[in-house]
């Protein structure tokens, strides 16, 4: 059926033509029973004659005209006349923001004003269920007076048509039907996944919506070509041309357009609404240009442990000219528990911090950096290690069972358990090509991030590699590796067996970059102080001079360990406390009874069966921890070993007359020793670093500090 201005579609008067689209032609008509305009959208013959087609998009078009929305152009009836179907829509007038763009290129700010309404549109479908599929400038009504309307909801999906590209002409061509797994959505801003015609959801919205940001800062398409075939190979295979962005891009835009372009899906931004805090963040903040040096925010989490005080925060800005502002903040101890390993996401927003309580259970907490509350994640009992993925989605971690686990910290969802990981206590890391590396009995292996049997990276026999992080280019990492006494900070690859020392370091490191770019700094520890050191990744080469950073480090009583942790800009710390720690009596509500001797770095108590003794791990100035016993009714201390390695977790035999303790020779070992001193040292077990000695105290004994 062909339209004209001045006839009738049923109740509807057509006053004139508006363009065509990839299922119909949109006409403005006047609705004679309502007195309103409206923009009615009349379906291609070849749509129309396929019942079965039309009652499918009937049914789509209810559930679009569910939308309800500000940003969103409403969807009023779908209706048909002499047969033809067409859709009732609301009419927006003013330029689409094709049009507004093809006047010239938007400034940042005026597109972090449009871009946030239309991720406000997006939320409200995907919280629904629906998917554009075809967004895009040309399905944006952007007129002058600022008032964002997205058109089209779900057309293309709901009539399974193959949409061309119409950005080289408005004339209105018949679409060929396609079967299951056809190209659904307009070539230059498909998703990799759509491109592929395999199944798609909320994600590829989401690229388009970085297509769209790139193109309304540049005035060009994210990805060109001469044809669709070309176009569709950019998408594919290609990068957009990141210099052409202006140089007054926000670093945080820049970084959010980056994040919704990845072509795994699984690594592009997952929910639209995360973007809005990008998007926000973009609008306040200074300019960064192409990579160039820009401010560089230290937030700095000091993290309690046991023996340690408080949770704390520093805030370091590094304006120029002047000296770094400082500002400080405490979080105390959980009531019950100590914080025990923490974890900061990629974009620096977020920390997973693991509590262990009373009960010898651990779990993670996860706190905004911005809030004060802290959260429990469900199904993260018994993690540690935990470590997050490149998009801040999910949070892997090891367990004592010898699992490696990942859950989604959006919640409602168990853990899914990615391989087997005995001793693996050691750190992860994961790449954005959904490699996870991670350490087990001193050496790495990687496994897929969707799980699977890992494979053992190849290394010298007489090596322990412990606590991988991966560098920018996602092949090489950092890894801890040497024998207590000497240890050192070392890069690796994926592609090698050999690793290229760096520095000398008593704690594992971490490589932040606060500005986003390939180089940044290394941190390392030495002694209670955390240091920071220019360090070029693709070389693997330190340069200038180490600067303090943090001090008062946690030294911890167990084997080496990352006592901080790193990412977008935060550091996260495990800080101790001025006095030390304590060992405390505790009533059954928690409560403080009585302190047990002075203060010290104390770690793994131990009742003894006849209550008269505690074995527990202390360290002193920065020595490798011991074993020691306290005699309760004496009240005095003695150290009961005394190594070059370090000794932990100490357990009494059930007769108590020995202890049994973990240690670290040139292996791993489960010694135990009689308390009497009589026959030395035996070794119980070799080699398994997820071994622990582990026993049921008959009272509860509680290292803290008040």
């Amino acid at each position: 059926m062909r339209l004209s201005p001045g006839a009738r579609l049923g109740s509807y008067q057509v006053i004139g033509f508006l363009g065509a689209g990839g299922v119909g032609e949109v006409w403005r008509a006047r609705d004679l029973r309502l007195g309103r305009d409206v923009a009615v959208k009349v379906l291609f013959e070849s749509f129309s004659r396929d019942p079965v087609r039309v009652a499918r998009f009937e049914r789509e078009a209810r559930l679009l005209a569910s939308l309800n929305h500000p940003n969103i152009a409403a969807i009023y009836g779908f209706e048909q006349a002499d047969g033809v179907p067409f859709l009732v829509l609301e009419l927006v007038d003013g330029p689409t923001l094709a049009e507004r763009i093809a006047e010239g290129a938007f400034s940042p700010e005026q597109t972090i004003a449009l871009a946030l309404q239309v991720v406000d549109a997006l939320e409200e479908a995907h919280e629904k269920g629906i998917v554009h599929r075809d967004l895009k400038p040309g399905n944006i009504k952007a007129p002058l007076d600022g008032k964002v309307k997205v058109l089209d909801f779900g057309l293309a999906k709901a009539l399974d048509v193959e949409p061309q590209d119409r950005t080289q002409s408005t004339t209105a061509v018949p679409l060929n039907v396609t079967a299951e797994g056809s190209v659904h959505g307009t070539a230059a801003y498909m998703s990799p996944e759509q491109a592929r015609g395999l199944p798609v959801d909320r994600r590829t919205d989401n690229w388009a919506f970085g297509c769209t940001l790139y193109e309304m800062l540049t005035r060009r398409p994210a990805f060109g070509g001469e044809t669709t075939s070309h176009i569709i190979v950019s998408v594919l295979e290609q990068n957009p041309d990141w210099k052409a962005l202006p140089a007054s891009t926000p670093r945080r835009l820049r970084e959010l357009i980056e994040r919704c372009l990845q072509k795994d899906s699984a690594l592009r931004v997952q929910h639209i609404g995360d973007a809005r805090l990008d998007l926000l963040a973009a609008r306040g903040a200074d300019t960064a240009a192409n990579g160039r040096p820009r401010v560089w925010p230290w937030t700095a989490w000091a993290v309690t442990a046991v023996a340690a005080a408080t949770l704390g925060v520093i805030a370091l800005r590094r304006p120029e000219p002047p000296p770094p502002e400082v500002v400080r903040f405490l979080v105390p101890p959980p009531d019950k528990g100590h914080y025990h390993q923490t974890a900061i996401s990629p974009d620096g927003r977020r920390m997973a911090i693991v509590v262990h309580d009373q009960a010898l259970k651990e779990y993670v907490l996860l706190r905004s950096v911005d809030s004060p509350k802290l959260t429990p994640l469900k199904g993260s009992e018994g993690a540690l290690r935990p470590f997050w993925s490149p998009d801040g989605r999910y949070l892997a971690f090891f367990t004592r069972d010898g699992k490696l686990k990942k859950i989604d910290v959006a919640g409602g969802l168990p853990p899914v358990m990615l391989c087997d990981a005995p001793a693996a206590g050691s750190g992860g890391a994961w790449n954005r090509e959904s490699v996870i590396l991670f350490a087990s009995n001193g050496k790495l292996h990687r496994v897929s991030a969707s799980g699977g049997k890992p494979d053992r990276l190849p290394s010298p026999d007489s090596e322990r590699r412990r606590y991988p992080q991966f560098l920018p280019d996602g092949r090489r990492f950092l890894y801890f590796a040497g024998q207590p006494g000497a240890t050192a900070m070392y890069v690796g690859s994926l592609d090698s067996r050999d690793g290229i020392r760096i520095v000398d370091s008593s704690d594992p490191g971490l490589f932040v970059s606060p500005d986003g770019s390939r180089r940044g700094y290394l941190l390392f520890s030495r002694g209670e102080t955390i240091m920071a050191q220019p360090f070029d990744p693709d070389a693997g080469r330190l340069s200038g001079e180490s600067i303090p950073v943090a001090e008062r480090l946690y030294v911890g009583t167990g084997l080496s360990y990352a006592g901080f942790s790193a990412a977008g800009g935060v550091l996260a710390h495990r800080s101790a406390s001025a006095e030390g720690g304590q060992i405390v009596w505790l009533d059954r509500d928690g409560n403080v009874v009585e302190a047990i001797g002075p203060r010290g770095v104390f770690g793994d108590p131990h009742l003894s069966p006849d209550n008269l003794r505690i074995a527990f791990t202390a360290t002193e100035a920065r020595a490798n921890p011991d074993v020691w016993v306290h005699d309760l009714v004496r009240g005095v201390r003695e150290r009961f070993t005394v190594n070059a390695a370090p000794d932990e977790a100490p357990v009494w035999s059930p007769d108590g007359k020995a202890i049994v303790f973990a240690s670290r020779r040139e292996e791993h070992q489960i010694l135990i020793q009689d308390v009497a001193g009589a026959g030395g040292e035996r070794i119980l077990l070799s080699g398994d670093e997820s071994r622990r000695p582990t026993g049921r105290p008959t009272a509860v004994s509680f290292c803290t500090c008040t």
